[in-house]
C-alpha cells in the first residue's frame, strides 16, 4: 500500500521483461530503430509472460502483450517492405539500349565539328 503512487510513475512490481518489451515495441514503431528492434519486442514479450505465469505477483502482462503486437505488426511491415523491393528489383523492366550495326553509325556531325574547331 506504501508503493500505490509509485506504480503509476515507475515500473514497480513489475516484470523487468514486460518493462522491456514494452519500450522495445513502442520503439519498433520508428522506421530505421524498428527494424532492428521489432523481432526483439517479440521475443521480449514472450520471455516477459513467462516470468510472470512463474511469478504471479508481478504485474506488466499488458506491458509484455504490446510488445508481442507492435512487434508482430512492424516485423510483418519490414517483411512485405523487403518482398516488394525483391519483387520490384526482379520484374521492373531492363533498360535496352540498341546501337544498331556499326554501319549504321553516323559520324558526319563529328566531322563538321571538328573542322570548325568547335571541340
Amino acid at each position: 500500500m506504501k508503493r500505490e503512487y509509485l506504480r503509476w510513475i515507475v515500473p514497480v512490481d513489475r516484470s523487468r521483461t514486460a518493462v522491456i518489451a514494452g519500450w522495445l515495441g513502442l520503439l519498433s514503431i520508428f522506421p530505421y530503430s524498428g527494424t532492428i528492434l521489432a523481432p526483439f519486442a517479440i521475443w521480449y514479450g514472450i520471455l516477459a509472460l513467462r516470468d510472470l505465469k512463474k511469478n504471479p505477483d508481478k504485474r506488466g502482462k499488458g506491458r509484455a502483450w504490446f510488445g508481442i503486437v507492435m512487434g508482430c505488426i512492424n516485423t510483418m511491415s519490414l517483411i512485405a517492405m523487403i518482398v516488394a523491393i525483391v519483387i520490384k528489383l526482379n520484374y521492373s523492366p531492363k533498360l535496352e539500349v540498341d546501337f544498331g550495326k556499326k554501319g549504321d553509325w553516323d559520324f558526319d556531325g563529328v566531322e563538321l565539328m571538328q573542322e570548325e574547331g568547335d571541340l
